[in-house]
């Protein structure tokens, strides 16, 4: 019997304090093609000299997402930002 009062105390209170994560996918980003001609708009030289000495090209991986996203995404009702 204690066990299941033991059981049922920690479901209850892992139910309580639970919270919901939810990972967000951007399809698209607007300024790919403007980062990728002018890649010192946000890398160092220095950084993409060491990609260029690894072997490591530049993609669409490497473009920052748009703040206009993050904020549409922060301003939505129920989101919280996590650090």
């Amino acid at each position: 019997m204690k066990k299941i009062v033991l059981f049922l105390l920690l479901l209850v209170s892992s139910l309580t304090f639970s919270q919901e994560v939810a990972w967000v996918y951007f399809t698209d980003k607007p300024n790919q093609s403007t980062f990728l001609a002018n890649p010192l708009t946000m890398l160092t030289q220095r950084s993409l000299d060491r990609r260029n000495r690894q072997g490591i090209v530049l993609d669409s991986l490497d473009v920052p997402i748009s703040l206009n996203y993050i904020s549409q995404v922060a301003a939505a009702k129920g989101i919280t930002k996590k650090s």
